[in-house]
């Protein structure tokens, strides 16, 4: 065999293994993408995008995860949990309603707290809530109590 000739074996072994390794490639992600969606969990989920962020099932499989975790987090009484979903699917189309149920949390603590920066916090972080004027209104409640409470004294 001459030069030439070993020389386009040798080529032709290489695309052949370039494209072997492509093949197998895309059948892992295959694999992978089914194998996720068989599991349905959260878990397998995240370690599908960690292993195939390209993948052309990523896009599906980021939507599958957006909502199987909204529904672990949905019910939850964990505000860290919560916010940590917003932290992770910050584009999800249940940001909004995972975003309104942190609201309602904040809304009960403001309710419920002797501490006028709970209050305060409140406002700042919902100025625009139609409960903002209720913990205006319990926060004015608040600092007439205290001052009152100094009077006396």
């Amino acid at each position: 065999m001459n030069i030439k000739g070993l020389i386009i074996t040798a080529s032709s072994l290489l695309v052949a293994i370039i494209g072997l390794s492509m093949y197998i490639a895309l059948w892992a992600d295959d694999v992978a993408y089914k194998k996720a969606v068989e599991k349905n969990s959260v878990r397998a989920y995240r370690e599908f995008l960690k292993q195939y962020p390209n993948s052309e099932f990523a896009t599906d499989v980021q939507q599958r995860y957006d909502e199987c975790d909204y529904h672990r987090v949905k019910n939850l009484s964990e505000l860290n949990e919560l916010r940590d979903y917003i932290k992770e699917h910050p584009h999800s189309v249940y940001a909004d309603s995972v975003k309104a149920i942190i609201e309602v949390f904040a809304f009960r603590e403001a309710q419920n707290t002797e501490d006028p920066t709970v209050c305060l916090s409140y406002l700042q972080n919902y100025p625009d809530s139609p409960n903002a004027e209720i913990i205006q209104g319990y926060l004015d409640d608040l600092e007439n109590k205290f001052y009152a409470e100094r009077i006396n004294s």
